[in-house]
């Protein structure tokens, strides 16, 4: 369990069983369809068909591309990464910018994994405004779901040079 990545794990999930759900999902729908249709029950058809778009729907909004970053650099006072606390406006700019791009939901954080680096940002009255975990160059713990970067990678070097203490401020 000690090489355990998240990311391997989606793209395996992604790979071959996520398909295979969406397939066994909609051959369950169309039987149901069907069933109703033959024996003339016109509202198990309807309902069936609207439960159906409402599943679809929610799938593609569930992988829609998003934000993580609800912050601007001048509303940070201090950003902590994995317990290395950081003041300094250039660093925090230098995160941001690498936190920035679009994100895809993956998978919910309960299925764990691996996070190299932890970062805490918190606002100019000490509040905490983001949490997340960093757990290879393309996957993000938001706390309820992995996020899974759209294009590009993360810098670690970042990461490692701040929480080795080489810009602790």
């Amino acid at each position: 369990m000690k090489d355990f990545h998240i990311a391997g794990l989606w793209q395996s999930l992604t790979d071959f069983w996520l398909p295979m759900v969406g397939i066994i999902l909609a051959v369950i729908f169309l039987s149901i369809l069907i069933s109703c249709l033959r024996k003339g029950k016109w509202l198990g058809a309807v309902v069936t068909c609207l439960f159906a778009a409402v599943l679809a729907a929610g799938a593609v909004i569930y992988r829609l591309p998003h934000t993580l970053l609800q912050w601007e650099p001048e509303d940070v006072s201090k950003v902590e990464i994995s317990g290395v606390e950081v003041t300094d406006p250039e660093v925090i700019e230098a995160v941001w910018e690498d936190l920035g791009g679009r994100y895809r939901r993956t998978l919910p954080a309960v299925l764990g994994g691996r996070q190299t680096y932890t970062i805490q940002v918190y606002d100019q009255n000490g509040g905490l405004l983001t949490s997340l975990g960093i757990a290879g160059e393309d996957m993000v713990n938001v706390g309820g779901f992995w996020e899974q970067r759209e294009k590009g990678s993360l810098n670690l070097d970042l990461y490692r040079e701040i929480a080795a203490g080489g810009e602790n401020s």
